[in-house]
This record gives C-alpha cells, sequence and structure tokens, in this order.
C-alpha cells in the first residue's frame, strides 16, 4: 500500500451535501444483516420493474443483444436481459456483505467449483494463474490498496528435488541440466529472483503498479507463447 494514501475522517463528510452518501452506506449495511431471501426477493422485485420499463437503457441494451444474438428472437433477447438485471441487482444488493459482514459468514454464503483441482494441482507443484490480483485491484484501488500478483517460471529449489526427480530417473544433476536448457537465459531462477520481484511489487517504486502479475521465468513465456 502507497504510504500517499492515507484516508482520514473528516467531519466535513458529514456535511449536508454528502447525506444521499450516508443514506447509501446505511442502506448497504441494512441489507448486509437480513436474511438472504429478503435480499433476493427485493433484487427480484427491483429486477421486474426495470425489465417492465421503457428507458432509453433498455432499448439500447436490446439494440446492443441484436446485434450480438441476431439468432434469437425479440421475446428471448428481453429474457436474458431480465436475467442479466436480475443477476446485477442481487450483487449490488449483497455487495455490503463484503465490506461488514464476517469472513466466516461469507464462505458460508457460497460453493467454490473447482476448488479441488486447483488444490491438486498446486500440490503436485504445477504452477496456476489466478484473478485474484485483476478484481482485488479493481475492488480496493480507490482505497489505495495494489494488489499484484508473481509468476514464477523454472526455479532451482528444494521443493523440485523430491516432487520431480522421479520423472528424470532419480537424476538430480540432470534434472537441473534439463530444466536449465528450457530457460533462454540458460538456467533456472532461485528464491531470491521472485522475493526480490515481491519487494519491488510492494515498495513505492511500485506505487502505480495494481492489477498486473509479474511473470518471472527468466523468458520462458515468450519462448511458448
Amino acid at each position: 500500500m502507497s504510504s500517499s494514501h492515507r484516508p482520514v475522517f473528516r467531519f466535513g463528510l458529514l456535511a449536508p451535501r454528502f447525506w444521499s452518501v450516508w443514506l447509501v452506506i446505511l442502506f448497504a449495511s441494512l441489507l448486509a444483516i437480513v436474511p438472504g431471501r429478503v435480499r433476493a426477493g427485493l433484487g427480484d422485485g427491483i429486477a421486474r420493474l426495470l425489465c417492465r420499463g421503457g428507458s432509453k437503457r433498455k432499448r439500447i441494451a436490446l439494440t446492443n443483444l441484436s446485434l450480438c444474438y441476431p439468432q434469437l428472437s425479440e421475446q428471448e433477447r428481453l429474457q436474458l436481459l431480465c436475467e442479466h438485471s436480475r443477476v446485477v441487482t442481487h450483487v449490488f444488493l449483497g455487495y455490503g456483505q463484503l465490506l461488514l459482514r464476517s469472513a466466516r459468514h461469507l464462505r458460508s454464503q457460497f460453493d467454490i467449483e473447482g476448488l479441488d483441482i486447483v488444490e491438486r494441482e498446486t500440490a503436485n507443484g504445477a504452477g496456476i494463474i489466478l484473478l485474484t490480483p485483476h478484481s482485488l485491484a479493481l475492488e480496493y484501488a480507490g482505497r489505495g490498496i495494489r494488489a499484484n500478483a508473481i509468476l514464477p517460471g523454472l526455479m532451482d529449489t528444494p521443493m523440485i528435488v523430491g516432487p520431480l526427480t522421479a520423472s528424470y530417473g532419480a537424476n538430480v544433476d540432470e534434472m537441473k541440466r534439463t530444466r536449465d536448457s528450457q530457460c533462454p537465459l540458460g538456467h533456472m531462477g532461485d528464491a531470491w529472483d521472485v522475493a526480490h520481484a515481491a519487494l519491488f511489487l510492494a515498495s513505492d517504486e511500485a506505487k502505480y503498479i495494481t492489477g498486473t502479475t509479474l511473470v518471472v521465468d527468466g523468458g520462458l513465456t515468450a519462448k511458448v507463447v
């Protein structure tokens, strides 16, 4: 987090011109504590009102859908728009939960599909790119909080010896020579290469960098992409 951004509450924020903002915050706080079925019912009702109206935004959306999905009928495009409005309304009304409810409560509200695959591949030493830096960066950029990720390539660390030597005839030196030859720079990286990248991203020298994945792989990605 950059030291140049330190939000401080000011009593001036209680001025009448900010009352509408406080009302929104109060509304979001109330929605965060009501039962989910109440919030969902309210969202469904708002979505239905949006679909029944004849606003300019609705006409623009239907025009865009007709260009993207010419094979759909007018009624099917309207149903698609209404379903999208319903989902967006539910997300908007549930936003207060992210800011106010506990991590335990949030975990109880959803299931993650495919998490077993991520955990299995991670346990096997496979590299997996997650989109967390992207979403977190956009979520908290306004509060001066940056979110980035590091994508290491082939690294020479003690962790590779056990899991990988079996694939190279139990010959550690041969394994390292093979992996070195796969890297455009001619050798694998080490833990310090990743540590230095992390230090840079955490420093004020990277204060304008957020939402990105820093590849530390000696050119391996450029070689295969």
